[in-house]
């Protein structure tokens, strides 16, 4: 872990402050990278702040509704449980999952039992026996054994792209309704009031956040980082999607924006760099991968918000737990 961090201490001044939510294991993640950053040689002050607490009944913290937007947004609370893109997931998963679901039933049931299951209900128990026992296997490691290796590998990737496309309806960037990308605004605005603290301050820090698929996504959407229709693929070269699990998803949608100071003449420049998973990727309108951050404050500006209009684009703000 130390080899990803060895360029910190030298790249960054100032304080590092570390955000995440109530859920233990992004405090994990955040405890871990610090760590990283400490045994890599990094000795500046660090502010772990104290994650924001949303009560049921009680008005929504601005805070929470930065990294947990998915969680009180009421319109999308409601989408999520009346999916319009259900039906043709549902649809779409059944050429994909019979062979495995035939495999998977052929190993674990007698004749009779699977002889009184509908292929709807045996692609049903695939699906979950995949996303429960395979799903991060494959995805990270792209291996098929133990568990996995009851079904093939060309059953595998049905099965992967199957999961991907329900990831997609409930995270990504459908574009019915396009709210399940625009309610990471006020996230958006928080970028941006960090990109524009960093180009003015003389001493530059970082602000790390530590959230969740549901967060991040959105988010990646928004930067049009992600951006196409994974259905498009169906019936054809799956491997090919850019929404996909492989590349990213749970343990990796990480997105950075760092600020560099740009020697010029007659004076220095500032300029931005995005990373999505450690790798340079371009804002949109942008020629080469260092954007000047004029170009990208208008471009987060765009795409921000703030909570009254968060709470506009949801239908309201509200704790549910």
């Amino acid at each position: 872990i130390n080899a990803e961090y060895m360029g910190f201490p030298s790249i960054f001044e100032g304080q590092v402050t570390a955000d995440a939510t109530t859920v233990t294991r992004t405090q994990q993640s955040r405890d871990n990278f610090l760590k990283g950053l400490r045994s890599a040689g990094w000795n500046g002050p660090v502010n772990v702040t104290t994650p924001p607490v949303c009560t049921k009944g009680q008005p929504v913290p601005a805070d929470f509704s930065i990294l947990r937007f998915f969680d009180v947004c009421k319109d999308y609370v409601s989408f999520t449980k009346h999916n319009p893109w259900q039906p043709l997931l549902d649809e779409t998963a059944v050429p994909y999952a019979a062979a495995a679901a035939t495999q998977l039933h052929r190993l674990l049931f007698t004749a009779t039992f699977v002889a009184n299951r509908t292929l709807a209900q045996q692609v049903a128990f695939t699906r979950g026996f995949y996303g429960t026992s395979c799903a991060t296997q494959v995805d990270v490691d792209k291996e098929y054994d133990q568990l996995c290796s009851v079904i093939d590998h060309p059953s595998g990737e049905g099965l992967a792209f199957i999961a991907d496309l329900e990831e997609f309806i409930a995270k990504g960037p459908v574009p019915d309704p396009p709210l399940v990308t625009n309610m990471s605004c006020l996230a958006v605005n928080s970028l941006l009031q960090d990109l524009l603290s960093a180009a003015s301050g003389p001493v530059r820090g970082a602000h790390l956040r530590f959230a969740h698929y549901e967060t991040t996504t959105p988010i990646l959407s928004a930067l049009g980082l992600v951006s196409e229709n994974p259905f498009m693929w169906a019936g054809g070269n799956i491997s090919q999607r850019q929404f996909n699990g492989y590349y990213m998803g749970t343990m990796a949608n990480n997105v950075q924006l760092v600020v560099f100071e740009c020697a010029a003449s007659p004076a220095p420049v500032m300029k931005v760099q995005l990373f999505q998973n450690e790798q340079p990727r371009r804002f949109a309108g942008c020629e080469e991968d260092l954007c000047p951050i004029e170009s990208v404050k208008a471009f987060l500006a765009a795409r921000a918000c703030d909570v009254e209009e968060l709470s506009r684009r949801c239908g309201g703000l509200q704790c549910s737990k």
